[in-house]
């Protein structure tokens, strides 16, 4: 394809220069950052997620040695840029095989060597969600207050550029629910609660007095029991039951 009729955002990733990248990339409606390895290099990018910088700002970052790296804001301030983060071997073929029409969009080869940035413009800004150690590596769909690397980036460990890898436009769907519903998909599912009975203190019932009607019979005198009328009541246990129910037995001054 010949250099002038790729996408734009397909030449400012293929600048010479980050310089001149970095103005390009602000042409289109990027809230361009300069980044120091993959981090923002100014004390606080905060501003830029509100409003983007001037070319003027932009070629004051990069006379003050700021601009070793390109960093994009995401969401409404870059014009609901959304980029979907695919850190793993297998994120990005199992992306493409489950949405093949959203596959077809600018694309990014991170300078890590596996991964993908899938770029999307939707109509109806996608909340931020993301999905960790998954079986096809990290997935994260960044929107509104993130931040990405742009090309001709360069990693900060492996030090291969970020580069173009599907050379396509910026799709622009209605929406990416799908897309987010799929990446919640990968989050570890909550273990059910297991239900238990309530908790309930013990109450103890101690009998009022205890009479001894016999060596093998006692009569116990329950003030306010249950299922009693009146005042208490008396129940006829066996000394063996008692002593069994935890009873101390005091026997009387006599026995019938």
């Amino acid at each position: 394809m010949n250099t002038m009729t790729q996408p734009a955002i397909v030449q400012a990733a293929q600048s010479e220069t980050l310089l001149q990248a970095a103005l390009r990339y602000a042409a289109l409606g990027f809230s361009i950052i300069p980044l120091q390895g993959k981090r923002p290099a100014i004390n606080s990018w905060l501003p830029y997620r509100n409003r983007a910088a001037s070319p003027d700002i932009i070629r004051r970052w990069q006379q003050g040695g700021l601009l070793e790296n390109i960093g994009v804001v995401c969401g409404p301030v870059s014009k609901n840029l959304v980029v979907l983060d695919l850190d793993g071997e297998d994120g990005y073929p199992t992306f493409a095989a489950t949405f093949p029409q959203l596959a077809e969009t600018y694309t990014v080869a991170t300078g890590g060597g596996i991964g993908r940035h899938v770029y999307f413009r939707p109509t109806t800004l996608s909340p931020s969600v993301r999905a960790m150690n998954t079986p096809i590596g990290h997935v994260e769909l960044r929107g509104d207050g993130y931040q990405i690397v742009l090309p001709p980036s360069i990693h900060p460990e492996t030090h291969q550029p970020y580069r173009v890898w599907l050379p396509h436009d910026i799709l622009q769907p209605a929406d990416l629910q799908a897309v987010v519903a799929w990446v919640e998909g990968f989050r570890p599912k909550p273990m059910p609660t297991v239900w238990q009975p309530p908790h309930l203190p013990p109450v103890a019932v101690r009998p009022a007095s205890i009479r001894v009607s016999s060596k093998r019979w006692l009569n116990i005198f329950e003030p306010k029991a249950m299922g009693c009328m009146g005042s208490g009541c008396t129940a006829r246990v066996s000394t063996r039951s008692a002593i069994g129910m935890g009873i101390k037995i005091r026997a009387s001054a006599s026995t019938p």
